[in-house]
């Protein structure tokens, strides 16, 4: 059985010090946020959180078989949000 003291809210694991940070976006309103994580030498983690259910994570996906570097700069641009977003 589960205590309060052993449950992790997982709008505290966005802060995972173990993890690099590769990109963090928040959308215009402010509900919705990407963020890009590097985990190890290869693993890159694209995650959606969402404050609608307490500031959550939605979903996360392992990207790193999809590509190898991720750019957020005015040459390759960056992340952008859908207007109904």
């Amino acid at each position: 059985m589960l205590t309060d003291s052993d449950v992790v809210p997982l709008n505290q694991i966005c802060n995972d010090e173990n993890k690099d940070l590769l990109l963090e976006s928040s959308s215009e309103c402010g509900s919705k946020k990407i963020v890009i994580r590097k985990e190890g030498e290869k693993d890159i983690w694209l995650e959606v959180w969402v404050n609608s259910i307490n500031g959550g994570l939605l979903q996360s996906l392992k990207i790193s078989g999809e590509c190898t570097k991720v750019y957020n700069d005015a040459v390759f641009g960056g992340v952008s949000w859908a207007k109904d977003l």
